[in-house]
């Protein structure tokens, strides 16, 4: 089936904005895409489809045009152009497979699934389909993360060797309200947690970058990670990567970066080290320079995320049937499948010294370590 949204603009003219439907309203759609939608000129939100919260038009600023279905089929009636979905992991597949149905081109969030091998199988449904799909990769389209490209795209640092991608931060704290005493778990945090760890839900943003920078594929990979916490995935990663044109890229990412104290912290900054200078963003200390043997010039800095150029990409795509940077299934799979394999070789790591501490001790291992 080929989607005759994607290049047209049905009976409404080549100028008309776009009609968008976005399925599952969570806490991201609400003060990202909702907003970013909406502000997107060459964008219309036509309808919202969550089954199981309230949405309250006025706390989200949607016009009396926006339709609020509990039904699937009332928002798949709305005269769609395209569809986004917002809706937790589970519910991705069964949302993307309603929208091919229809013949609608999708802008999925992160993670496409979390089992990769339903992940392998929703890609391969839409190129049967022809149905495009896109994954909700933020971070490409700030300014920052652009203008990286850029420099490495015309050899700004020469060859480049050695790649930092640093996002320590506490997912807004383990305790609600970030009040210890009341012991009460902040809900984002442990899902955050549950659903594989800092590495899995914000690393595979700088998996990304790293890739899309270098226009280099992965070749190998290796993982260390710290448990501060009782949960499966391990609370503090590294990630190494090893790319094809010799790059090595180091990601590193915390959910437990003071998690339990009453004041945020954050650590997050990208570093780009080649034969002939260096590229370093640090938002915290404010710097975002380009150093090399002529001097320092430097940038305007940004936020690292931008959902606004993003769905301008994506009012593109509708429009010219481009990708242009948006980022396709097939990375988005392999940037999960390479957040996996790093928590693997992190838990193989954590087992091999559990098993030295043991043997080496006769009172067992002399630091508390976690089972798994």
């Amino acid at each position: 089936m080929v989607n005759n949204h994607l290049t047209t603009a049905g009976d409404c003219g080549a100028d008309s904005p776009k009609r968008i439907g976005l399925m599952g309203l969570g806490h991201v759609a609400r003060y990202a895409h909702v907003p970013s939608i909406t502000q997107t000129p060459a964008l219309h939100l036509a309808a919202i489809y969550e089954p199981f919260g309230q949405v309250d038009k006025a706390e989200l600023n949607l016009s009396d045009t926006t339709a609020v279905c509990t039904k699937e089929d009332d928002f798949f009636a709305q005269d769609l152009d395209a569809v986004v979905v917002t809706s937790p992991a589970p519910f991705h597949g069964a949302n993307i497979a309603a929208a091919g149905r229809h013949g609608l081109p999708v802008l999925c969030e992160k993670p496409l699934t979390d089992d990769p091998t339903e992940a392998e199988q929703i890609v391969q449904a839409c190129r049967t389909l022809q149905q495009p799909l896109y994954l909700a990769y933020c971070y490409r389209f700030s300014s920052v993360a652009q203008r990286i490209r850029e420099l490495l795209q015309r050899g700004a640092v020469g060859e480049v060797k050695v790649m930092r991608l640093v996002y320590n931060w506490d997912v807004h704290g383990m305790y609600d309200g970030r009040d210890a005493d009341a012991a009460v778990h902040n809900a984002r945090w442990h899902g955050r947690m549950v659903e594989g760890g800092p590495m899995v839900d914000c690393g595979v943003h700088q998996i990304d970058l790293a890739q899309w920078w270098t226009q280099s594929p992965v070749v190998s990979v290796d993982g260390r990670g710290v448990w501060a916490v009782d949960y499966d995935a391990p609370s503090h990663v590294w990630g190494h990567m090893d790319h094809a044109d010799g790059t090595h890229t180091c990601v590193e990412m915390s959910c437990t970066f003071g998690h339990t104290c009453k004041k945020p912290q954050r650590d997050f900054c990208y570093q780009v080290m080649g034969t002939e200078g260096v590229i370093v963003f640090d938002p915290i200390a404010g710097r975002f320079d380009w150093e090399h043997q002529h001097g320092t010039e430097s940038f305007p800095l940004a936020n690292e995320k931008d959902f606004s150029g993003m769905y301008r990409a994506f009012a593109h795509a509708l429009r010219t049937g481009q990708t242009g940077d948006l980022c396709t299934p097939e990375q988005a799979v392999e940037n999960t499948k390479l957040a996996w394999q790093m928590l693997d070789a992190a838990h193989d790591k954590r087992t091999t010294l559990h098993a030295a501490a043991l043997s080496t001790s006769p009172n067992g291992p002399s630091v508390p370590v976690i089972a798994d």
